[in-house]
């Protein structure tokens, strides 16, 4: 392996262990905290499991073998169900700080000294000796002393620690967090209102406001919020805050090095706000880095006061925000003074999972649901109503015509009894004599007026109801966009996020980035937020990599020395529009369109335009980066960009200027819950179309719609401009109608960055809609985005307009790929694996052997990729996050589409239950870690046919040491 890979990998594997060890760190702490009832959890499972693999990835045997005992323990307690005991606990906690401790002392090579070495052997020799009780119904001794196997207190040849390194070791152990998960919720929601106002105050210090006024004031910030974290136990965090504010105290650096000192309260601020917001042992690492920073900067600019160590002996302080650290688990409490009093305007509020407002927000919207079906019944009862008033009307006139008829009759018969003298001087009637017919019609008028007076009070019942309903509907639109606006978050809480990766990212890189936000203020649901974020952190990953080019490039294209990247955020209508643009070298599209070609992603002779080129950029596995690492590739994670867009019912566009820049424009609905809809039809079903993607609708004669052939797209102009026309009927397979009056329906909406023409049969009208997610049985249909249920229970899909768009666009390009796929020599390798350090390994080997790779995470992540590329064979750990290996074995055994791809399991669970448990749910094969690499081009040759093998034979891979 490359010296530069090497690097590349070791810096991989030290982040990946920095994870691993805080999971550890905090199921101890969780488990002295709930001790004797906790319970093993599946993410120390699962990181002792991955351990396994890791640490043998990179050659590191001692501690692989202490990652194998201790899995090995942990996994017979789970099978067993055992109960953790105090000896276990040692044991566990242990093995985190030794592999803490090692882990700050390796170099670029993974190297361990000897001393090191001999107490992972030691540490190992324990956790067997302990399964071997357990396993034998024996008991251990009840108490392993904590100083035994502790890694920070053995003997060592290096020199005595600094004052500096002091901190570092304190706090390389996990912070004695209080228990109170209340106390622990109520400091994360002031540490984020404490941590606004101080990136308010920073702004107006670079910006040049007075100086000592928004020192003074930033100072106030960083002493309330080390106040707060003392509170609750984060010791870490707390010295950070009390080191920047002694760095602030000192007068004379803040104004000869302001810039510099501007520039690291910045990254305290965003540090610490991304702490917060993250589990505790997610930023031990960058916190202590950080720590040691402002300190030494400290010392070395002027005489200041001596750095706060994380266990204070004296740092007597006034004022409401002193607030001692708390013990650690097992400890007592000394002196800890009683909670402030929480003062009126925090008893005013109320604190309120998300989960529980993401389900009132759902029931508001079955309300709106229930409204539209009362709403419709009413309109029946009215329309019933009306029909009951025309049946009066014709019973009243039949009626009146059947009086006449028997009053005539009546006088027809008197004239007759007259004429034969019969008949007397009084007239009947005056005799109050009528015949049965005559006492038949007063009866049914008798009738007919109480029907009348029915009618008009069920009429009248009926307007109270709709006015009734009416008045609902106000109350409960206030409730539901009250609700919403709850759950409405501001896009600067994830600001300081982005900041702390573009600058982390550019230090790794060796590269000067400064990040821009404009409109931080625009608010955001939640959940659209929360679900975007990995998109913004992958585009400026991928910005930093690829995008800005290193100081010499920018000085000799003019550019400044730093590059820059620029979000910007506004809000359009229902949507909110987000801009990540760069000013750096721009995207290569004649690189792209070869790599396109040589996929087999265009056809030799077809031509494409820049925003077709553009488009396919987001293909699964298509890159140009000369070499994949860890930080970014424009490949597999634009796709996932978009794939995630377009669950939001969102677009993703892409803007570039070779030498310029690139921007990718991110156009979301502002909330997911509620929406407007035009619903449509096409072929006899409904369909609903988002009103918020709508430009304008039109209806034009049959003729102004030229139809389109195998090359090109039906057309028809709109504003003087020839816009594409889909026709939805046939690019869903419904069977369509011919408009016997020769017109067409075209709903002009947007797509992307271009306008087109959505042909359909007939339109009825625009509702209010409840935007439901799809089941897992319509997830995988291109072009439905969600559904919506009517008044009359019915269910609408909800167009997914861009993306229907788009696979209609790529279809021809996509079965040429699939062609040049099956006459082409290289093999794509699928690796499904969640360490992040396994799949840097094996995807270098096989690179290096000629096989083209995509990288999965987990189950889930590979499910999603395989929408869009299906691999020549797969390479599938078994126990990883969210699915494991034998589930996906399964889903793509039970798909019709993906049952013949082969499947190699390689695990680091050797044992045979695993194995035939893998190969009766239809593995290929099975592997265990570690691996040898000419065995496993072996299986994939085998696996896959003659043209898998390499063309100069397998390449034995570099140790890391």
């Amino acid at each position: 392996m490359a010296p530069g890979d090497r690097e590349q990998v070791a810096e991989v594997f030290r982040k990946e262990l920095d994870g691993h060890i805080a999971t550890i760190a905090e199921s101890v702490h969780e488990a002295r905290r709930l001790f004797p009832d906790w319970e093993i959890s599946d993410a120390l499972r699962r990181t002792s499991h991955t351990l396994r693999g890791v640490l043998r990835s990179v050659g590191l045997s001692e501690p692989a073998r202490m990652a194998d005992a201790l899995d090995e323990l942990l996994d017979f307690k789970s099978r067993e169900h055992q109960a953790l005991e105090e000896v276990d606990l040692v044991l566990i906690d242990q093995s985190g700080r030794l592999m803490r401790y090692a882990a700050g002392r390796l170099g670029p090579a993974l190297e361990l000294s000897r001393d090191v070495a001999l107490q992972f052997e030691e540490l190992a020799g324990a956790l067997t000796q302990r399964l071997k009780f357990i396993s034998a119904g024996d008991t251990a001794p009840a108490r392993i002393e904590d100083g035994a196997f502790a890694p920070l207190e053995f003997e060592s040849d290096e020199p005595a620690a600094s004052a500096d390194d002091r901190i570092e070791a304190s706090s390389a152990t996990a912070d004695p967090l209080t228990d109170d998960d209340e106390l622990m919720q109520a400091f994360r929601e002031e540490a984020q209102e404490i941590l606004g106002r101080l990136g308010d105050r920073i702004g107006r210090w670079r910006r040049g406001e007075p100086t000592v006024t928004t020192l003074s004031a930033m100072r106030r910030e960083l002493h309330t919020f080390k106040g707060g974290a003392r509170a609750v136990g984060w010791r870490s965090l707390g010295a950070l805050a009390h080191n920047a504010e002694t760095l602030l105290e000192n007068e004379a650096l803040t104004a000869s090095a302001k810039n510099e000192v501007s520039e690291l309260i910045q990254e305290v601020h965003d540090v610490a706000a991304v702490a917060v917001s993250s589990p505790p042992g997610d930023m031990i690492g960058d916190i202590e880095r950080l720590n040691r920073r402002v300190v030494a900067f400290s010392e070395g600019s002027g005489p200041v006061e001596a750095p706060e160590t994380l266990v204070e002996a004296e740092d007597v302080e006034t004022g409401p925000s002193q607030s001692p650290a708390l013990p650690f688990p097992g400890e007592q409490p000394a002196n800890v003074p009683p909670p402030a009093p929480v003062a009126d305007s925090d008893a005013r509020a109320v604190r309120v999972r998300t989960e529980m407002l993401d389900e009132l927000v759902n029931y508001s919207g079955e309300v709106s649901i229930l409204r539209a079906r009362l709403q419709q019944q009413i309109q029946m009862v009215k329309s019933n109503i009306g029909e009951l008033g025309e049946t009066v009307r014709v019973f009243r006139d039949q009626l009146r015509d059947l009086e006449i008829e028997s009053e005539a009759q009546m006088l027809a018969t008197n004239e007759r009894i007259r004429e034969e003298g019969g008949m007397s001087e009084f007239d009947p009637l005056e005799l109050d004599r009528f015949s049965r017919l005559q006492t038949l019609n007063r009866q049914l008028g008798e009738s007919l007026g109480g029907l009348v007076s029915i009618q008009a009070g069920i009429s009248e019942f009926a307007s109270d109801a709709e006015n009734t309903l009416q008045q609902q509907r106000h109350l409960s639109e206030s409730l539901q966009e009250g609700l919403l606006r709850t759950r409405m978050i501001s896009f600067v809480s994830i600001v300081p996020r982005l900041r702390h990766l573009t600058r982390q990212t550019a230090t790794e890189l060796g590269r000067s980035v400064n990040l821009e936000v404009v409109g931080e203020k625009v608010e955001v649901d939640r959940k659209v937020l929360d679900q975007m974020s990995a998109s913004f952190e992958h585009i400026i990953r991928n910005a930093v990599s690829h995008g800005i080019e290193d100081v010499d490039s920018r000085r000799a294209a003019g550019k400044p020395a730093a590059g820059r990247i620029r979000i910007e955020l506004e809000q359009d209508g229902n949507d909110i529009v987000i801009r990540i643009g760069d000013d750096g070298r721009g995207i290569d599209l004649a690189a792209i369109e070869a790599r396109a070609r040589e996929l087999g992603l265009l056809k030799p002779a077809q031509e494409m335009t820049e925003e077709d080129l553009v488009r396919i950029l987001a293909a699964p596995g298509l890159s140009t980066a000369g070499r994949v690492t860890e930080v970014s590739g424009r490949g597999v994670g634009m796709d996932v960009v978009g794939e995630m867009a377009r669950q939001l019912s969102g677009t993703v566009s892409v803007e570039t200027k070779p030498g310029e820049g690139t921007t990718f424009s991110l156009r979301v609905p502002v909330t997911l819950a509620v929406s407007h809809a035009l619903l449509v039809y096409a072929g006899e079903q409904m369909f609903a179309v988002p009103a918020r993607l709508i430009v304008n609708v039109l209806r034009i004669p049959r003729e102004d719609v030229e139809p389109g052939d195998a090359d090109s797209d039906a057309y028809t102009y709109y504003s003087d401009r020839r816009i594409p026309v889909l026709d939805l009927a046939r690019r869903l397979g419904l069977p369509s109608r011919d408009d016997p009056r020769n017109v067409s329906n075209v709903i002009v909406v947007r797509a992307g960055l271009r306008e087109i023409g959505l042909q359909v049969e007939s339109i009825s009208d625009t509702r209010e809609i409840v935007v439901k997610p799809l089941g897992t049985l319509l997830q995988s249909i291109p072009g439905i985005g969600a559904v919506t249920l009517l008044g009359d229970g019915s269910i609408v899909l909800i167009l997914d307009v861009p993306n229907l768009w788009q696979n209609r666009h790529l279809d021809v390009a996509s079965d040429t790929y699939a062609v040049a796929r099956t006459g082409g020599d290289n093999v794509t390798v699928m690796v499904v694996d969640d360490s992040m350090t396994v799949r840097s390994v094996m995807g270098r080997d096989l690179q290096n052997n000629g096989f083209e790779v995509i990288l999965a995470k987990d189950g889930v992540d590979a499910v999603e990729q395989l929408r869009h590329t299906v691999p020549d064979i797969l390479l599938v750990d078994l126990e990883m996050p969210r699915m494991d290996g034998f589930e996906l074995t399964r889903r793509l055994r039970d798909d019709e589409n993906l049952s013949r791809v082969p499947i190699l399991i390689i695990t680091s669970r050797a044992g045979v239950r695993h194995r035939e448990q893998a190969m009766n749910l239809g593995a290929n094969g099975y592997m265990s870690k570690p691996y040898r690499l000419d065995e496993l081009v072996k299986n994939i040759v085998d696996l896959t046919g003659p043209a898998a093998e390499p063309t100069s034979g397998a390449k034995t891979p570099e140790t890391l040491h």
